[in-house]
């Protein structure tokens, strides 16, 4: 059986800490395929993109290749012009819709087809001639200022200190490179913005997420976003204090996306086992817990929880299991389909991070 993470989300560490050894044990005979594995990449780890990679893989906006058995991310490969729009659209919560387009190279049928559809009909995209978009060639910077200055033209404010390239005086994307470092999206190579070099994959992520944090037209309410991360905590409280995994299953079915919902299951699959086995689960939670806005934008956002613990004790007598568990962390919430919705953490998907990849190179070891 693969272990499972340990300490996936602190918020679910009843379900994710000490009860996997327990889980182990009385489901030793059944192979357990963990849904939250597909959230971690080795190679999106120690890259100067590490965090951005991180947080948009957690919000089903980044995906990943499976290859041998293992999930890769990227960073310095190329991304397609298609690729690019893709993730732009999902990044934004734009729903793809097929519809007419111009271009012969982008046919019903082909994974792009409804995304280059969408993205040319939001006037965001045009073709390399007025029949070819070439969604396989790879985008370069100058071509995703250009999509990027489109599509946030209405939502961002340009309204910085435009940065002097000295490479792009004569390039048609001049304009769009200009209003992009005005924003403060785009970054250069000393005097050089480079912009027929090819994206990578981190760099496209990066502009993408850059960006997208830089709306703030229509914010959402820093009460709400506290009182929204408050009710994450009360009802995550609520369903291991009272055993409830129907609460729970729909609180990660309604509330969350991403990998907290993969993480959802796992937690709810783990008490299903502990409750099937009988076996008395206890969790007390002390301390009055604070939520502290740390980010918000139009479609992201972030609260610090903090001054919360948790002791939580799986079975009786000698052979029980006790941990006890700070659970302070950042909440990373996401706008989606008008609401906002938990789709990760950042202190316990590090750890769990950590916890993964040494198993793996201790496993490689032995």
């Amino acid at each position: 059986m693969k272990k499972l993470l340990l300490g996936a989300t602190a918020f679910a560490m009843f379900a994710t800490a000490a009860p996997t050894a327990t889980y182990a044990a009385v489901k030793e005979e059944e192979p357990v395929t963990d849904p939250r594995l597909e959230y971690f990449a080795k190679d999106m780890m120690n890259h100067w993109a590490t965090p951005t990679m991180i947080d948009l893989v957690q919000a089903d906006v980044l995906k990943g290749y499976e290859e041998n058995g293992e999930r890769f991310i990227k960073p310095e490969g190329k991304v397609t012009r298609a690729e690019f729009v893709a993730i732009l659209l999902r990044a934004a919560d734009v729903k793809v819709e097929a519809s007419e387009n111009k271009f012969e190279d982008a046919k019903k049928g082909d994974w792009f087809y409804e995304t280059v559809a969408t993205a040319h009909k939001l006037g965001i995209v045009a073709g390399k001639t007025e029949t070819e978009f070439a969604p396989n060639a790879s985008i370069t910077r100058a071509e995703v200022s250009a999509i990027l200055n489109r599509f946030f033209e209405k939502t961002i404010k340009f309204d910085g200190e435009t940065v002097a390239f000295n490479d792009i005086a004569e390039h048609w994307a001049k304009k769009d490179i200009e209003n992009m470092s005005k924003a403060g999206v785009v970054a250069g190579y000393g005097k050089e913005f480079k912009p027929q070099n090819d994206a990578t994959r981190a760099e496209a992520a990066s502009l993408i997420q850059r960006a997208l944090h830089k709306e703030q037209n229509t914010l959402p309410e820093a009460e709400m976003l506290a009182k929204k991360a408050e009710a994450v905590v009360n009802q995550l409280k609520t369903v291991a204090e009272s055993e409830d995994l129907a609460a729970g299953e729909k609180f990660f079915t309604e509330e969350t996306m991403g990998y907290e919902a993969a993480n959802g299951k796992v937690m709810i699959a783990m008490l299903k086992a502990l409750f099937e086995e009988k076996l008395k689960m206890e969790v007390t939670f002390t301390g009055t817990p604070k939520f502290e806005v740390a980010f918000a934008s139009d479609r992201y956002a972030s609260v610090k929880v903090s001054g919360l613990d948790a002791e939580m004790k799986i079975g009786e007598g000698e052979t029980a299991i006790t941990q006890k568990i700070n659970m302070d962390d950042t909440l990373k919430f996401r706008h989606v389909n008008g609401v906002w919705k938990l789709y990760g953490s950042v202190d316990s998907y590090q750890q769990s991070a950590d916890d993964l990849f040494e198993e793996a190179e201790v496993e490689a070891a032995e």
